[in-house]
């Protein structure tokens, strides 16, 4: 009989289930995939019989449900913290201790019930377990180092530790709270007026701008002790205050008001060489301080790591790898000979981490060749839309089109079925080579928050005016912003210089430098300093997009295309045709492919 284990992370955000046969994720998604709000916390039920009616199971079939933290450690942690403050603060201590009474310490007991499963079956296991678990059980590696960041588990922001596939993953070091890389990023991520815990992209893209002249303060606020454990000052942020205003009044002396909008002002769109900061109080400066800092100490944490245990491998979980800039700079210039980040290092894939680590307790033997599963989540079903699309003239949009003008087409909507998946493909690369923003929802979700054409929209990666109108009429997000690039396994060695071959250009999990005579046929996917974040596809990972590259590329000098999430503003990936085509709808997208089926609207020009 198979070992069936259900993961399950949430209540804080990101929340997402994941469900492992024989040590094998076979599915896995986020919540926020099916309630359509970004980040949703709550427990993820609905991402749960997903996971089992994927898989053609019950819950009576399950052998374990595994929560990805321990909610009575943590509960330890956030009580002391509330009570060394009281009554200063006694709105957030009732508010904390109202929360956690009535919720969050009783998700064993919610899980039993909600999932019909018995109690004797509830599981917990730590939460930088959880992230270090999935980031080795994904890997191909037989044995690896092991480094897991991000803001806060129970009581621990950080872990270096050693993994092989018979004694699975040990923590050899431990980063206390409240010294946590994580909770500074995102303080500052506040602090320059972008959302914590969401924004901190924004942050990452916005340093490109700046220099790092105020480094020496942020190496005052984030030292390093004597086993390269960061140590955060405590008189310039209160991580117990309301995530957007952590930071203390010791932090605006030292770098002026809070800022309403940082990134105004640039484009990811214009050359910064060299960075062009007004000042050294410039929000880019600031950005580019904190982020240099944040690399220096990973890097620290890298090379400690490496001495403890040898390994020439490492896999990176939590938070802060999704800081691809960071990443990058890990793969030039640290000591491992191979990086490795999961598709989804964040709390979603605390999920996965969990129900791996009590599968191998099980008995099911870990994947041997990494159990990463990239497409993980809800499949499409394109014939419904058929049966739609009839009654999707301009009337029937108009309640939900946020662009009138651009997105609703004079004569409705034009649906295309192709006789062969070729023919489908010739017709979106000429779509696509004729300066089109195109949707792109093939086979099962992407697991996590990277979109590698499952839930993609695409357009030429040589094309600025294209992509200009992509972040004002369709993503309708920052121009400081930049967009991510996915190419063909084959062209990358002409692209970069940096070994493609690392498995974190794989899923768009670090930046790289474009060679400059590949940059003008790429400028539009890459950031202003001369940076991409590739997803470097190989026809096996998923053949009709990579020939869709290809197909683009016979007609180009590269077979890449500019690549972000199938989403609008403010809203997670879509996860569902219907998703689509009511993203396609609101946006000023040309043409949305929904399997086999293209979905285009009917105008002759464009305003």
């Amino acid at each position: 009989m198979s070992v069936n284990v259900l993961g399950v992370s949430g209540l804080y955000h990101d929340s997402a289930a994941a469900l492992a046969v024989d040590g094998q994720l076979v599915a896995a998604c986020a919540e926020d995939r099916f309630s359509r709000v970004k980040h949703d916390s709550s427990l993820p039920f609905r991402a749960a019989e997903f996971c089992l009616s994927s898989a053609g199971l019950a819950a009576a079939d399950l052998d374990a449900v595994v929560f990805y933290e321990r909610p009575e450690y943590k509960f330890i942690r956030v009580l002391t913290m509330l009570l060394a403050r009281y009554p200063f603060g006694s709105g957030r201590f009732a508010r904390g201790i109202v929360s956690w009474v009535s919720e969050k310490l009783w998700v064993g007991a919610t899980l039993c019930e909600r999932l019909q499963v018995d109690a004797g079956k509830i599981r917990f296991v730590e939460h930088h377990d959880s992230h270090a678990a999935y980031a080795f059980y994904a890997s191909p590696y037989s044995s690896a180092a092991t480094l897991t960041l991000d803001g806060v588990g129970e009581d621990t922001c950080g872990a270096l530790g050693k993994a092989d596939r018979a004694n699975g993953v040990a923590a050899l070091q431990r980063t206390p709270f409240p010294h946590s890389l994580g909770l500074v990023y995102g303080a500052v991520t506040g602090f320059l007026g972008f959302k914590p815990n969401d924004e901190e992209c924004s942050t990452m893209a916005l340093s490109a701008f700046g220099r790092p002249s105020r480094l020496d303060a942020f190496e005052k606020i984030v030292s390093l002790d004597g086993q390269a454990r960061p140590e955060v000052r405590d008189d310039y942020f209160d991580f117990s205050a309301d995530e957007s205003q952590t930071y203390l009044e010791t932090f605006r002396e030292a770098f002026g008001p809070p800022r309403r909008n940082a990134g105004a002002g640039y484009s990811a769109f214009e050359d910064c060489a060299p960075p062009r900061a007004a000042s050294a109080g410039d929000g880019a400066d600031i950005a580019a301080s904190v982020q240099r800092r944040t690399e220096d100490v990973i890097l620290a944490q890298a090379t400690r790591l490496r001495d403890l245990t040898g390994e020439t491998s490492v896999c990176i979980g939590g938070g802060v790898a999704y800081n691809a800039v960071a990443i990058g700079r890990i793969c030039r210039e640290g000591p491992f000979e191979s990086v490795f980040i999961p598709p989804d290092p964040g709390d979603g894939g605390g999920a996965a981490g969990a129900a791996l680590i009590a599968s191998a307790e099980l008995g099911a033997a870990p994947a041997p060749h990494g159990a990463a599963q990239v497409y993980a989540g809800p499949a499409i079903e394109p014939r419904r839309l058929l049966a739609m699309s009839r009654h999707l003239d301009p009337s029937a949009w108009a309640g939900f089109t946020l662009t009138p003008q651009r997105a609703l087409p004079e004569d409705g909507l034009r649906v295309e079925e192709f006789a062969s998946v070729e023919a489908m493909v010739a017709s979106v690369a000429q779509r696509l080579l004729d300066g089109e923003i195109v949707g792109w929802a093939r086979g099962r979700a992407e697991f996590g928050p990277r979109a590698l054409g499952a839930r993609s929209i695409l357009c030429d990666p040589g094309n600025i005016e294209t992509a200009k109108r992509l972040s004002a009429a369709v993503k309708r997000r920052a121009a400081f912003r930049p967009y991510a690039l996915s190419i063909a396994e084959r062209d990358a060695p002409a692209v970069f210089a940096e070994d493609m071959g690392q498995p974190v250009y794989k899923w768009m999990q670090a930046t790289a430098p474009v060679r400059p005579d590949a940059a003008l046929s790429l400028r539009a996917a890459m950031h202003a300093d001369g940076t991409t974040r590739p997803h470097v596809c190989a026809r096996e990972d998923n053949p009709v997009y990579y020939d869709l590259l290809t197909a683009f590329g016979a007609r180009r000098s590269v077979a890449a295309l500019l690549n972000t999430s199938l989403n609008d503003s403010g809203e997670p990936l879509a996860a569902t045709a219907e998703d689509a085509l009511l993203i396609f709808a609101r946006t000023d997208m040309d043409a949305l492919v929904v399997d086999d089926i293209v979905f285009s609207k009917k105008r002759e020009t464009r305003q």
